[in-house]
């Protein structure tokens, strides 16, 4: 049985541009990885490879650091990331 926090939904704002790019890649209940009942990880993988991207490497939770890091990168303040 999966954890509390695992069943939890994560949304991240994104800036129109790149909405616009990843727009023709999202399921049809609107995910761009995964449903709640299905493995954010392979399903992270699946979106890489029909967006040509080798997943080796990569995974959903590397995305999660690397937009935390953009964000103090950009002065967002530490309690708000």
């Amino acid at each position: 049985m999966a954890r509390a926090w695992m069943r939890r939904e994560r949304i991240v704002p994104i800036q129109p541009e790149l909405r616009a790019i990843l727009e023709p890649h999202r399921q049809a209940e609107g995910r761009l990885f995964a449903g709640r009942e299905h493995n954010p990880s392979r399903g992270f993988r699946a979106f890489l490879e029909r967006c040509g991207v080798t997943p080796a490497g990569r995974s959903a939770h590397s995305l999660r650091h690397s937009f935390a890091g953009l964000m103090t990168a950009t002065g967002v303040p530490t309690a708000l990331v």
